[in-house]
């Protein structure tokens, strides 16, 4: 339909006409002097929009600068302007179709670096273990390329390890908060635990106290993250009510946390706030866990005292406690600060 050699014939005549250099209309165009060039030797011809800035200069139709003359045949016209808007609408169809590709291409390789490296990589477990006197709770999360472990006893003991099997991974002395942190893959330090696989790792943990106390742990999975797109808060509401004592479970408590009939506690596990509270009944306590991107916060509540008597700061990054207070020693702004954010909010 459109003829490079007659249009280009023309363009030249044009702009001989106007006394224009290939130059200078490049630079009225906006397009390099090469292009004007391949124009005016029929190697190509100037796209929709060159198109229009020419027969604005020239004062012409579009026709004109396709059919490569003046156009005064009315169907001829139409013709042509015909041609230019299926042209133009294929090339527009080219330009979705290549974006279109582009995103899905995208995609794919996002989807594929997730599956390959995130999905289903990240998983959060419970300890939860009463062995006479003690009383073990705390977490376990796995992440792509370590395991963190963070728990608490009920007492203050001398001597405290965390175990898997006969293999002791920390210890710790006169403390009932132990953190610690596993590479997985090799170990150089603990050859026996390279590239452990997480059930049997969770299956044979122990906690061995005063060097002679050896008992299992008890750890059951709670989130992971084996959903595409939403990983939805399972958090549990549970109206069951408490064991027969002399203490009056708070009703936003009763309402909001998960009643375990067996061990008598309550418990509430948002993943949202990063926080796990438990609620031992027994002794009506309350032990606070909030983590964010730097720091894993611990707080320990006794009800009948109304007293804040723990209070410990982990730096999860570096892997080592920044501040450990207790009873006396905990300041006021600290007291306060559990009070509105974690008391006032989660259980009253």
């Amino acid at each position: 339909m459109i003829e490079n050699e007659k249009v280009g014939s023309f363009l030249r005549e044009l702009r001989e006409k106007e006394g224009l250099s290939q130059q200078k209309l490049g630079m009225i165009v906006y397009v390099s002097r090469q292009a004007i060039s391949q124009w005016e030797l029929g190697k190509c011809v100037p796209d929709l929009q060159q198109a229009i800035a020419l027969s604005k200069l020239y004062n012409i139709t579009i026709a004109d600068i396709y059919a490569g003359e003046i156009v005064t045949n009315k169907d001829k016209y139409n013709s042509i302007m015909e041609f230019i808007i299926k042209s133009e609408m294929k090339r527009t169809r080219k330009i979705i179709t290549l974006l279109v590709t582009t995103i899905i291409v995208l995609l794919f390789i996002f989807l594929s670096y997730y599956f390959f490296n995130v999905y289903n990589k990240i998983s959060v477990y419970t300890v939860d273990t009463i062995e006479k006197q003690y009383v073990v709770r705390g977490i376990i999360t796995k992440s792509v390329n370590d395991i963190y472990i963070n728990f608490e006893l009920n007492d203050t003991v001398d001597n405290l390890c965390l175990m898997y099997n006969d293999t002791k991974l920390n210890c710790i002395a006169n403390n009932n908060y132990l953190v610690i942190k596993e590479s997985i893959g090799y170990n150089e330090q603990l050859p026996e635990l390279s590239h452990l696989k997480m059930d049997d790792f969770i299956n044979n943990l122990y906690v061995e106290i005063n060097n002679d106390t050896k008992f299992k742990l008890k750890v059951e999975k709670d989130y992971n993250n084996d959903k595409l797109i939403f990983n939805k808060d399972d958090k549990t509401a549970n109206y069951e009510e408490k064991y027969d004592n002399n203490f009056e479970i708070p009703e936003k408590v009763k309402k909001n946390f998960k009643y375990d009939k067996e061990k008598n506690i309550y418990l509430y596990n948002n993943k949202k706030d990063n926080i796990l509270i438990n609620y031992i009944v027994d002794s009506n306590t309350i032990s606070f866990k909030k983590s964010d991107d730097k720091y894993l916060h611990y707080y320990a509540y006794d009800m009948n005292a109304n007293l804040l008597f723990h209070y410990s700061k982990y730096d999860l990054k570096n892997n080592e406690t920044i501040i450990e207070l207790r009873n006396e020693k905990i300041t006021d702004d600290i007291t306060k600060n559990f009070h509105n954010h974690y008391l006032n909010k989660y259980i009253y």
